[in-house]
């Protein structure tokens, strides 16, 4: 069945079917006037997800939509949310660091709205991590859980106005959102760190055996636990306290490119594995990967900026512009002091006079 027959007048659907299995995929549907790229589409043990890149109109910013739908845990599917985390981890490693305007939504059938979930818990931490916002807080699924997500950037306006759970048409509800177009802003945020590794540990352990939790600990279980935590907090903050440092997000480079992303990720899982085992071949492959990472990221920014220069060789004030921007010089034209604009007007016309005379008008 040819399936932009479903779609409604003016749209077309695209897809990615499950392999070896009949019904079921991860769909979009949108305008026809719009030609979205696939980028990657797959299926792995915990869920499914498929990335395209959609072109912005009136911009050169492209929006990267993400929809992700992870199955829940059955006797076809026996695969723990555990798993799931672990692996949709390591993807947020990649994505997050792709141009574009970031939108990742889907059913993760996770209960997000529930604090006593330790699944929802972790899921958030993570988003939180890797400085993404999920927007929905209300109910989606009909037994009233908060299943369906709309995961932005911190740094991007990404949304305009909040999305709005609407009628059910399934067990889910429909999400609607609009998305904004402007180029964000740079973003300064706060951090806060301590510099643990200064910290003097033979005084620290002097400190702490000094510390009433050691010499006149409790009897009771509970206030022991308690006096132990805020015993240790005390010192911690004694010796590493708390330092705050203001920091201005980059933003996404133009040179970053899909052939970079994986060897980025790929690189990330070698350096994870070396420092879980330590031993010298997986240090080998970890650096071996950093080193063509590294070349790889050196040949983009030499080919885009070569390309930029190619561009504007006609063009002597776009190719000054272009040759000033990569010195870190400002474009900004710079004019000799003046009191007004009018005056310098004035001045600039004096000297035009003096230089070349009055202006002659043919009359004929």
């Amino acid at each position: 069945m040819n399936e932009n027959k479903l779609a409604p007048p003016g749209y077309r659907i695209k897809s990615f079917p499950r392999k070896d299995r009949i019904g079921g995929s991860i769909a979009i549907v949108f305008k026809s006037n719009i030609e979205p790229k696939l980028v990657t589409a797959f299926e792995i043990e915990s869920f499914e997800c498929a990335e395209w890149i959609f072109p912005l109109v009136g911009s050169d910013d492209k929006l990267r939509l993400v929809t992700i739908y992870r199955p829940t845990y059955s006797e076809v599917h026996p695969v723990p949310v555990s798993t799931f985390l672990r692996q949709f981890s390591e993807y947020l490693e990649s994505v997050v660091l792709s141009p574009g305007y970031l939108v990742i939504l889907g059913d993760f059938n996770i209960h997000v709205d529930d604090p006593k979930c330790s699944n929802g818990n972790r899921l958030k931490d993570m988003l939180s991590s890797c400085r993404l916002t999920q927007h929905i807080d209300e109910p989606t699924h009909k037994h009233g859980h908060t299943l369906d997500l709309v995961i932005t950037r911190d740094s991007e306006p990404g949304l305009l106005g909040k999305p709005k759970v609407d009628f059910r048409i399934s067990d889910h509800d429909a999400i609607l959102l609009r998305l904004r177009n402007p180029k964000p802003p740079p973003v300064v945020r706060d951090i806060t760190f301590r510099k643990l590794d200064k910290v003097d540990i033979e005084s620290f352990i002097s400190d702490f055996h000094n510390s009433d939790v050691c010499k006149n600990p409790p009897r009771v279980l509970d206030d022991l636990v308690s006096q132990f935590n805020s015993t240790l907090t005390s010192l911690v903050d004694s010796h590493a306290p708390k330092k705050t440092q203001s920091m201005v997000e980059k933003p996404i480079q133009p040179w970053f490119n899909e052939e970079i992303k994986q060897g980025t990720q790929t690189r990330r899982k070698l350096e994870r594995k070396y420092r879980d085992s330590k031993t010298t071949e997986n240090y080998r492959n970890y650096q071996n990967q950093k080193n063509h990472v590294n070349y790889l990221m050196d040949h983009a920014k030499t080919e885009h900026l070569s390309k930029l220069i190619q561009n504007n060789k006609g063009d002597q004030k776009a190719l000054f512009k272009v040759t000033k921007s990569l010195f870190g010089q400002k474009c900004d034209p710079s004019f000799p002091p003046h009191d007004s604009l009018t005056s310098l007007v004035n001045d600039f016309g004096i000297i035009w006079i003096l230089d070349y005379g009055l202006p002659r008008w043919d009359q004929s």
